[in-house]
């Protein structure tokens, strides 16, 4: 059988999942760091990647490896693939690229022994978890974020030993919300765990969903309100990075009540709280400080419809300028 390993502590289930893993050595020995696998996270020399490079040094010919630049599989979306009686499954039959690619990563598990490799690195995976884990104050924040959307929130945290990619909202079931996580490197173990990387993380994906239920799945609010994209300085990065209205609101939103929830739980000072508001406005996210300020005085559910109040009049404000001009 293959299995998660987790350690959960400070309220968090941390977890090395073997559908993740298996994706960590089809980039290794694909050698794809130049498309979704970013360089800048690759750590050549690293204990994990030898081991995984020795292990699988007879499969670069598999059809499997030379396929899979052009499937260009991401790490959420090998997540719609899940382990049942030592076989991958697909989760969404309706993706088709999965579907045709599912028969090769079965033959590449079958023929690799990959779930020999992953059971034989399990000491090494709950050493890792460990290591990055031990130091961890108690952050409450399954609690805190529970009680701020009065919702049940447990928080289960993928962490891909070798990161490729930046935190992701998987999903939702029973309350647990899972994330895919990890941040930087160190030695022999490249994901640290810290309560600063832990508590941005965990607030801003677990906002999404809250997000996206209550403001950006209003299409009426985002067909009066998509003239506020046309503020947004065509140079700032967050205008090349998040091209789509929808996107770019949501993330403006999740982004405002991340830095609340931060500062109202304690998890940031006041200055810190400042500071990372100027940090989002130069980087593109116009009126973060105003929504912020909404939020900070208001539960969530009055923040969600004053700030509909806020952009609307914001709109309004622009276009009525625009017409006297």
């Amino acid at each position: 059988m293959i299995n998660e390993v987790s350690v959960k502590k400070s309220g968090i289930n941390f977890v090395i999942n073997p559908v993740i893993e298996l994706l960590s050595v089809l980039q290794v020995i694909s050698g794809d760091i130049d498309g979704n696998f970013k360089p800048y996270y690759y750590v050549d020399n690293n204990k994990y990647i030898d081991t995984i490079k020795e292990y699988f040094k007879n499969y670069k010919g598999h059809e499997a490896i030379i396929k899979f630049k052009d499937y260009k599989i991401f790490n959420s979306q090998i997540m719609n693939y899940s382990f049942e009686n030592n076989k991958l499954i697909l989760l969404d039959e309706n993706n088709e690229k999965l579907k045709e690619y599912n028969s090769y990563l079965n033959s590449f598990i079958k023929d690799s022994n990959f779930i020999e490799f992953y059971n034989n690195m399990n000491d090494y995976y709950k050493e890792v978890l460990n290591y990055n884990t031990n130091n961890l104050k108690e952050l409450h924040l399954s609690e805190n974020l529970s009680k701020y959307y009065n919702s049940k929130i447990d928080i289960k945290m993928i962490l891909k030993i070798i990161q490729s990619d930046w935190g992701e909202y998987l999903g939702n079931k029973n309350g647990e919300y899972t994330i895919l996580g990890g941040t930087s490197e160190i030695n022999d173990y490249p994901v640290i765990v810290t309560e600063r990387g832990i508590v941005a993380l965990a607030i801003h994906e677990c906002t999404h969903p809250f997000v996206n239920k209550n403001l950006t799945s209003d299409y009426d609010l985002l067909i009066k309100t998509e003239h506020i994209y046309e503020q947004v300085d065509n140079e700032s990065l967050a205008r090349k990075n998040y091209q789509i209205y929808n996107t770019y609101l949501e993330d403006l939103i999740v982004r405002a009540i991340t830095a609340v929830i931060q500062y109202k739980f304690g998890y940031e000072t006041k200055e810190e709280f400042e500071y990372e508001l100027k940090g989002q406005e130069s980087y593109g996210f116009i009126y973060i400080k105003e929504i912020a300020n909404i939020f900070l005085n208001n539960s969530f559910e009055s923040g969600i419809d004053l700030t509909k109040e806020f952009l609307i009049n914001k709109v309004n404000q622009y276009n009525t300028q625009s017409i006297h001009k």
